[in-house]
Order: structure tokens, then C-alpha cells, then sequence
């Protein structure tokens, strides 16, 4: 299927990748073999600022493949803690450390993935059906999520092998191909 990158990402130069990123060393592909296709994507934010200091602005379906429906926020999360543990079957997000940094290990049920959030001028974009764990909190993290669809817990997987079960029993187009671009 062929993906078209949000705007301002860049591919990362992968064989058969999906993955976009602006630094594709913020990306760690753990297995190790070619052919990498989860669903995520790193999206660069536009930055307004000046020597009063910086700006972004997000709007759904502009700067984010999505319409907004629900924002929360993790923080006061110590170092030790693993958050998340699930994944969604029908979900997107785009997650952003706004402060700090954390760890996310991504898997979409081929192999886990790291993706370190650090800038707070970009996020990284999570489709359905990619299991997501949060670790290595910095002292001062906090993460913003932008999610596509209001709280269902019937949404959630949070069960690893059930999730897998699941993702090796359905195909999924992928966000990026949902991208409206501009």
C-alpha cells in the first residue's frame, strides 16, 4: 500500500519501511531485519517564536492526521515506572513530550520498535493495533497524548498475548495512509 508522509516528515530509508522520522537514530528497530511496516509515524511541529520564546499550535486534520477528541496528560512519573502496557484496536494518537523525555517500546506484533521523545516540536503519530509501553521517564517528563476518539475501554487490549492473537489475525491500512496533507 503506498503511504504518503505527513507534511514535514521525513522517510526514514528503510526498505519496505513505513516509519517516518525526523532523525531516524530516535528510532530503534530491535529485530534487526528489513522490511519494517508498524504503524507510526515521528511528525515535526511548526515553531512560532521569537525572544519572547516559542510556540506550537496543533489543529486537527492540519497538523494532525486527525480530528481531536480527547487530551491527557502523564507526569510526576518516576524513572522505574513502565506506563501504558496495551494497545488499541481502532485508536490513532500522537503523543508529545512537552517536558522532558520518556521512552516509548512500540510493537505492532512483528517486533518491538524505541522511539525516545525529547523535543516538545515533535510527536510521534501511533495507529491501532501497535502495543505502546512508556519507560525511562526523566524527572521533569510530561507527555501530552492527542487521541482521535473519546475514552472506550472496550478499545483497549492489555493483554500481550491476546494482542497478539489479534494482530497476526488482522491487516490494517495504516494512519499515514489517512494523512489529508495540505
Amino acid at each position: 500500500m503506498a503511504m504518503s508522509a505527513p507534511r514535514n516528515a521525513e522517510r526514514l530509508r528503510v526498505p519496505g519501511c513505513n516509519l517516518f522520522a525526523m532523525c531516524p537514530a530516535l528510532i530503534h528497530d530491535h529485530r534487526g531485519t528489513p522490511g519494517f511496516a508498524m504503524d507510526i509515524a515521528r511528525i515535526p511541529f511548526q515553531i512560532h517564536g521569537d525572544s519572547r520564546g516559542m510556540l506550537v499550535a496543533l489543529e486537527g486534520m492540519r497538523d494532525v492526521p486527525f480530528d481531536i477528541r480527547r487530551v491527557y496528560y502523564i507526569f510526576a512519573t518516576r524513572d522505574e515506572v513502565r506506563r501504558g502496557q496495551h494497545a488499541h484496536r481502532t485508536l490513532t494518537q500522537l503523543a508529545i513530550a512537552v517536558r522532558g523525555s520518556v521512552t516509548f517500546l512500540l510493537d505492532d506484533g512483528t517486533g518491538p520498535a524505541e522511539v525516545t521523545l525529547d523535543d516538545p516540536a515533535s510527536g510521534v503519530l501511533i495507529g491501532p493495533m501497535v502495543w505502546r509501553e512508556l519507560h525511562h521517564f526523566s524527572e521533569d517528563c510530561v507527555v501530552m497524548v492527542l487521541a482521535d476518539q473519546h475514552y472506550d475501554p472496550t478499545d483497549y487490549i492489555a493483554d500481550y498475548e491476546q494482542f497478539l492473537s489479534e494482530a497476526h489475525a488482522t491487516a490494517f491500512p495504516g494512519v499515514a495512509a489517512a494523512w489529508p496533507g495540505r
